[in-house]
């Protein structure tokens, strides 16, 4: 199958829901430390990767798959917001698409921060060999 798109980058990686917590230091272990700004948005390390390469210009695609769940028609919303070719992230309709809690510790200046990541898991994180091999052909 030939397709005329053509791509600088094609993404092959996960996309899940962050909940970011930013604070004025991580919690230790049963300890609890008051939050001072939290925000919902798309994530992880496929998503994130594809959507800095647009915004440096480059012509990108990614491949993957979230939930057939809000969360994961949010994230390919936002994907194709910021003009990430999607056609190649599959809704899995047996899954739900992933959770991060991403807590963030402003230490000394606004400049340095630590991150502290809680995942939960979803079966749908990356992308499946097929779908590999059906974006190929297209490339």
């Amino acid at each position: 199958m030939s397709f005329e798109t053509k791509w600088d980058i094609v993404v092959v990686g996960g996309a899940n829901w962050d909940h970011l917590v930013r604070g004025p230091a991580l919690p230790t272990p049963g300890g609890t430390v008051r939050g001072e700004d939290f925000q919902e948005a798309p994530g992880g390390k496929g998503a994130n990767q594809a959507v800095a390469a647009m915004r440096l210009n480059a012509s990108v695609a990614i491949i993957g798959r979230v939930g057939a769940d809000l969360r994961g028609a949010q994230i390919s919303e936002r994907l194709a917001r910021e003009r990430v070719d999607v056609r190649f992230v599959v809704e899995d309709r047996e899954a739900h698409t992933g959770i991060a809690l991403v807590r963030i510790d402003c230490f000394n200046s606004s400049l340095r921060s630590r991150l502290s990541l809680l995942r939960r898991e979803s079966p749908v994180s990356g992308a499946t060999p097929p779908n590999v091999l059906r974006a190929s052909q297209w490339a």
